[in-house]
């Protein structure tokens, strides 16, 4: 109970940038700025009273944390984490006074629960039709309820809190993604602060180059939190093509594929380990699948006219392979930016980009899908499935680099797709189940709902494509998508894990 006071107070305190923001535009005279004001306080004293309560509750808990109360802080944490970061927006909806035809988007706590949640699992799935008619304080803390999830809120607990002891390496590899733990220092505490560090730096480095490119300061660091974090909110409703600029287009691309790698790698690369990094298997597999996926989709486009978020068309080698490098980068690194209306691209067009959202960006990442390791590990244990039919006495390890992979890590990996897989097609089946009083859905929104979903990726195809929204789903929908950005940022177990008996049987 404690820990939940920590976590609570610590996403109150995180609402402070926003609410002086707030304060900053309702002081210029802007009414809607001042309402959100108002939100944002109300919401932060909730949460300040609630984990100060919660923390003086549980004042004489032991601090040590074992496995199970790790999984079940971590669980709890996106849960209320997403309870939280909903309420200045519904605060804002309900002192509002909504013109007639306005969008009422956040009227429903459910919807404002889906943006958070979707917010703090990095998903950028959105039920926002006019998102420049919300106020620009409530877009940042969107943008920043992101970025903190971009690592993982857990992640920063570890890093800033010592009380957490011996306990804090559980919630790490709760928390941490990918089906290995390496890249980062063994102590826990120092490689969530490690991992912090760089993850601050590059997103800087990313709002100077964006704000030297033409945007202002808020939209770069709304978008620079958002791209970091592979989240892709915006503040505008036609995404990055808004922008129309080739310069800040390849900007996105540059750090969305930085945000997409394992950011291990970026400590041992600043430590001199500069050969371990450019032998990585799966950072050259990944940037492998980038290149191979943009250069198949720039000939697969080649010749088409090519329509974009802001409603022009475009034509062309240039602009087709600034798209295609755009859309292939972004989808693959469950970013979800637009510059491109995908929906009207070719079907083996969309299909490819389908594949690709699966794939995911690395372990270790802030991206999500199936990560390119396990990808990596899939093929090598087909390949030697393959050889010993043909040869059942030879006798040859599975490595990764230079890794060889025990048959409990394949079997863990192959574990991990099937269940994905079934969480995939039974979101899809339910969807379809729960929209069937509202008139149905078609198979392509069913199946890419839930899989930008449980990927973390936020766009899909057909009535969840890039121009459109999750606005229209029931609110049983709603919530089982809510289920599966979480069940796809903690990488299925820390939820799945406290659905089985055992978990809550005493030792």
């Amino acid at each position: 109970m404690r820990l939940w006071g920590v976590v609570t107070l610590l996403m109150g305190l995180a609402i402070t940038p926003s609410l002086l923001i707030a304060v900053t535009y309702g002081w210029q005279g802007e009414a809607s700025e001042l309402e959100a004001a108002q939100a944002f306080g109300v919401a932060l004293a909730t949460a300040l009273l609630l984990g100060g309560g919660l923390m003086a509750a549980g004042g004489g808990a032991q601090r040590q944390l074992n496995r199970r109360e790790a999984l079940l802080l971590v669980a709890l944490s996106w849960t209320l984490g997403a309870g939280l970061a909903a309420i200045p927006f519904r605060l804002w909806a309900g002192l509002h006074t909504f013109t007639p035809g306005q969008e009422q988007a956040f009227g429903s706590y459910i919807n404002c629960y889906f943006e958070a949640m979707s917010g703090l699992t990095t998903t950028g799935a959105s039920i926002l039709t006019n998102i420049e008619s919300i106020p620009k304080s409530l877009l940042f803390w969107r943008a920043f309820t992101q970025w903190i999830g971009g690592l993982g809120i857990v992640v920063l607990f570890v890093a800033v809190l010592p009380l957490l002891g011996a306990g804090g390496r559980h919630l790490f590899q709760s928390e941490s993604t990918g089906p290995s733990k390496e890249g980062v220092r063994p102590q826990m505490r120092s490689a969530a602060q490690a991992l912090w560090i760089i993850y601050m730096v590059i997103t800087l480095a990313h709002v100077v180059l964006l704000r030297l490119a033409g945007m202002d300061w808020l939209d770069a660091f709304s978008h620079s939190f958002a791209s970091m974090a592979t989240g892709g909110f915006s503040t505008q409703n036609a995404s990055i093509g808004q922008f129309q600029s080739a310069s800040i287009d390849w900007i996105f691309v540059f750090f969305m594929i930085l945000a997409g790698a394992n950011f291990g790698l970026y400590y041992r690369l600043i430590t001199g380990e500069w050969r371990t990094v450019l032998r990585d298997p799966e950072l050259r597999a990944y940037l492998g699948f980038l290149a191979g996926g943009a250069l198949i989709l720039v000939l697969l486009l080649w010749g088409h006219s090519l329509p974009t978020t802001d409603g022009r068309s475009v034509t062309g080698w240039g602009e087709t392979i600034r798209q295609s490098a755009f859309q292939v980068v972004s989808i693959q690194t469950t970013t979800g930016f637009a510059t491109a209306d995908t929906d009207q691209w070719p079907s083996i067009a969309k299909q490819l980009l389908l594949l690709l959202m699966f794939v995911g960006a690395c372990a270790g990442s802030t991206g999500g899908g199936v990560k390119v390791m396990r990808v990596l590990i899939v093929c090598k244990t087909v390949i030697a499935e393959l050889q010993s039919v043909a040869r059942p006495r030879l006798v040859r390890p599975v490595r990764i680099g230079r890794q060889v992979l025990d048959p409990q890590t394949r079997l863990g990996v192959l574990v991990y797709i099937a269940v994905l897989t079934a969480l995939f097609l039974g979101g899809a089946g339910l969807i379809a189940g729960f929209e069937a009083q509202q008139g149905g859905v078609d198979a392509a929104t069913a199946l890419s709902a839930s899989a930008a979903t449980l990927n973390n990726i936020g766009p899909g195809f057909a009535r969840v494509g890039t121009t459109v929204n999750y606005a229209w789903f029931t609110p049983a929908s709603k919530l089982l998508m809510c289920a599966l950005m979480a069940l796809g940022r903690l990488e299925l177990y820390a939820f799945l894990a406290l659905l089985t008996p055992g978990f809550w049987r005493r030792d």
